[in-house]
């Protein structure tokens, strides 16, 4: 038998400073974000085809495609976005960038773009003599 995990909704019954316990809200297994479980598939396609409009333009960071998502679309809100950009053939990661101000062994963020972009900006290769 499955169980399934509840939670209060704080803001809406809070009771001298202690969350109520008289009206849970049930929230599924996955508390994550994996978009492409969470919505099925033709949710994650609609996001990476917005995705893929917006890096059209230029490259962006995971940072940057993760605030404008959240910004522009609902369904996009917590979800896993370099998870979601590297399922997308049509989009690649062309370096990393380092977040600044970060000192130490902090990962540096994902520079993405699209393969049509990554072919039109291309540096002619060097002939070899």
């Amino acid at each position: 038998m499955f169980s399934q995990l509840c939670v209060t909704k704080k803001s809406d019954f809070v009771q001298n400073g202690y969350i109520s316990a008289r009206h849970p809200t049930p929230i599924g297994p996955v508390a994550g974000s994996d978009i492409v479980l969470e919505r099925g598939e033709m949710g994650a396609e609609r996001v990476r085809e917005i995705v893929r409009n917006y890096l059209s333009e230029r490259p962006r960071n995971t940072a940057e495609i993760a605030v404008w998502l959240n910004r522009h679309d609902d369904e996009a809100k917590g979800a896993d976005v370099a998870a979601l950009l590297e399922s997308d053939s049509s989009i690649v990661r062309i370096g990393t960038v380092r977040r600044s101000g970060m000192t130490g062994s902090a990962p540096p963020l994902s520079e993405w773009a699209t393969e049509k972009w990554v072919r039109h900006h291309e540096r002619a290769k060097p002939d070899k003599k």
